[in-house]
């Protein structure tokens, strides 16, 4: 089974850190946020070993990153990504209900 190096660009970092920043901020619950943190992140990281299976998406909000974009779901949130080889770079961080 063919591996995938993960880069996460600081544009998609940005957004998970807002993301993060408003469930703590928002909802007085940094616990939360911070568990959240980390399950996104592991999230993330599992498409080491799928990226290619996930097809290419046929959404106009998750093309713009690309025409071979690709997202998975993380909670109410879609993980959008492009692969260039073995190298998966993770484009944005989007609330799922945007994605059209």
């Amino acid at each position: 089974m063919k591996k995938f190096t993960v880069y996460v660009s600081a544009s998609a970092k940005e957004s998970i850190l807002e993301y993060i920043r408003h469930i703590s901020n928002t909802y007085k619950m940094p616990a939360t946020a911070l568990r959240h943190y980390k399950e996104l992140y592991d999230r993330i990281f599992s498409l080491s070993s799928y990226a290619e299976s996930v097809n290419v998406s046929d959404k106009q909000s998750i093309l713009r990153f690309g025409a071979n974009a690709r997202a998975i779901r993380y909670k109410k949130m879609m993980i959008v990504y492009t692969i260039h080889d073995t190298l998966v770079v993770i484009r944005a961080i989007l609330p799922a209900a945007t994605v059209k």
